[in-house]
């Protein structure tokens, strides 16, 4: 796991270097910012350069936005701030879990449980496009969503994970999240133009007669199963971009028991 938090790690600061943390679209953080990812991006940048005087200051300063999104969530926000306030949350207990400067601390119980919740109210208004579950292309708007929700429930999983392991508790496969396809491609993740995006989309439609590859592909398989998968694992894994390698890299060494030749 010290893989996976090395890369969560790396998440907050990537506000400060003017970039996003790869669960976030471009065009979430683009023109007009949701306030959530907005404040998120500020506390972001104090977190970045805290020290240890000021460490607590800025872990209350993350506590208090954590109780302001949580106090809003159910009343005040729509589908897509919904999920920038996810998104924001996630990266927020990242922070607090990271807040020492030098060791990995540890979180409390109630903000688990309340990103727990916030993953369920996101997955509950829905994680696949109607076209997508046709095998057909979606609309660009659409599919950043859906897609931008799948990365963050799959991210929001490891970092689960990692924090059972952190405190030794057992670790589970999220199975609820077995049937969702598994991160996109770099070029249709970081598609400036709806033409280039559906163009694209529609290469990929062209590759995949035998369908998406499932989150729940790169999980334990059967050597039979395995040998069926490989190829498709194969070109799935020469497209992603860093985030798919990470889930790969994870799922790799947690879930498998042995190398596969």
């Amino acid at each position: 796991m010290a893989f996976a938090a090395s890369i969560f790690k790396s998440y907050p600061g990537m506000f400060v270097n003017g970039d996003r943390a790869p669960i976030i679209h471009w065009s979430q953080v683009t023109d007009r910012i949701s306030q959530p990812l907005a404040n998120c991006a500020n506390i972001a940048r104090m977190w970045v350069a805290r020290t240890t005087g000021s460490t607590a200051m800025v872990q209350e300063v993350i506590h208090q936005e954590m109780l302001k999104i949580s106090g809003k969530v159910r009343t005040l926000y729509d589908h897509l701030e919904l999920l920038a306030a996810f998104q924001a949350y996630l990266l927020y207990a990242i922070m607090l879990f990271f807040n020492d400067t030098s060791t990995i601390g540890s979180i409390e119980q109630d903000v688990v449980m309340n990103l727990q919740q916030l993953a369920g109210d996101v997955a509950g208004k829905g994680t696949l496009c109607f076209a997508e579950t046709e095998g057909t292309r979606p609309d660009w708007e659409s599919w950043i969503v859906a897609s931008a929700k799948r990365r963050t429930l799959f991210a929001t999983s490891l970092f689960d994970n990692l924090v059972n392991f952190t405190q030794g508790s057992l670790s589970f496969v999220a199975v609820e999240l077995a049937s969702l396809p598994a991160p996109s491609s770099k070029v249709l993740w970081n598609a400036r133009t709806r033409q280039s995006w559906n163009q694209a989309y529609n290469q990929q439609l062209g590759h995949s007669n035998d369908g998406e590859l499932l989150i729940s592909d790169l999980w334990p398989q059967s050597d039979a199963n395995f040998e069926v998968l490989q190829p498709k694992i194969d070109r799935w894994l020469s497209s992603v971009d860093e985030f798919g390698m990470m889930i790969y890299a994870v799922t790799s060494h947690t879930y498998h028991k042995g190398p596969r030749a």
